[in-house]
């Protein structure tokens, strides 16, 4: 039987706020609590990309709204997460998703990285790509892949679908 003997493991968790890396924080915890480790939380915002005047002004203001909501969403999870006894380190970054992971991941001598799958699969996954694949293909530090329940990939469908039509 293999068993986890790191000592005070630092995990780290990409999260984009969404159902499925939700479940992901949740196994990290359950994970480190008994190793008395450390969580850290890495948000990732993709830079924007415009064309012209208009379209560089949309999208900065798309970018600062995008950073105002990770920076509260971080909080909010942060501060639940110290409530709970977890010591926790967290940060957003800005940049390709799967690089930043690998980089940080890196740079803060990760133990293990706990990340969740979205569940996209044909054109979809063709075209969005799989930033967990891409993690796992080029980080050097172990790496548990979850692919979440039915209902979190539900959860997280809907909640795209509502984001697209506001």
């Amino acid at each position: 039987m293999l068993s986890l003997s790191i000592n005070n493991p630092k995990i780290l968790v990409p999260i984009d706020f969404s159902r499925c890396s939700d479940y992901a924080l949740d196994y990290a915890k359950s994970l480190v609590k008994p190793l008395q480790g450390s969580l850290y939380l890495l948000h990732v915002l993709e830079p924007p990309v415009a064309f012209n005047e208009w379209g560089y002004n949309f999208a900065q203001s798309e970018a600062t709204s995008s950073s105002q909501h990770a920076e509260s969403a971080m909080k909010k999870t942060v501060d639940a997460l110290a409530q709970q006894g977890f010591h926790v380190t967290a940060e957003i970054a800005t940049g390709t998703p799967y690089y930043a992971i690998v980089s940080y991941a890196e740079e803060h001598a990760i133990d293990l990285l706990v990340i969740s799958t979205h569940g996209r699969h044909g054109v979809e996954r063709l075209l969005m790509g799989s930033t967990t694949e891409r993690v796992i293909r080029t980080v050097h530090c172990p790496v548990l892949s979850l692919h979440p329940p039915t209902e979190y990939l539900d959860a997280n469908k809907k909640s795209q679908a509502q984001t697209k039509t506001r």
